[in-house]
């Protein structure tokens, strides 16, 4: 099912650390273009652009909860970080999501990126892990990924008018 229009915009905030090097920024934004055409086709949602920062963690993994602490979302939406480093320690973690806040590991590959980042900010809008080959939101995604399971489809569009800036009071 294609939406004939955008009826929700969420803004995001790019973040990288200094493992992430120039020549990986034109496969970062494919990723998010990617990620965001997704969206928009799926449920209405179009993802934008709002700010950039640079996060100095010199942690020898990234950490979503850090990252809360580090860079703070406000006045966008969400936060989407991106690094090559491994993510919470976990060598197989490719992306992470909690508190408006997503983190993906670089890949050579834009589409797989595109594609882990659209899971991890599926997990934002409240969506879950499915145990079905062919889903986005499979917890291990393959090439072949590429559309959502309807338990998914419909928490997304239930939640894709949530506020953000709810717990804006509460610092991480």
């Amino acid at each position: 099912k294609a939406y004939v229009k955008v009826d929700r915009v969420a803004s995001f905030k790019i973040v990288t650390d200094p493992s992430v090097s120039e020549d990986q920024i034109d496969n970062i934004v494919s990723s998010i273009r990617l990620a965001s055409d997704n969206f928009e086709n799926s449920f209405g949602i179009r993802l934008i652009y709002c700010d950039s920062e640079f996060w100095p963690n010199d942690e020898p993994s990234a950490n979503v909860l850090t990252l809360r602490k580090d860079i703070a979302n406000n006045p966008c939406d969400i936060v989407i970080a991106f690094t090559t480093r491994q993510i919470s320690g976990n060598v197989s973690t490719i992306g992470i999501a909690a508190a408006e806040t997503v983190i993906v590991r670089v890949h050579k590959d834009a589409r797989l990126q595109g594609l882990t980042l659209a899971h991890e900010v599926a997990h934002l809008f409240w969506a879950v892990h499915v145990d079905k080959d062919g889903m986005i939101m499979s917890p291990e995604l393959k090439m072949t990924e590429n559309s959502w399971d309807e338990l998914n489809r419909r928490i997304i569009i239930l939640n894709k008018y949530q506020n953000f800036h709810k717990y804006d009071f509460l610092r991480f």
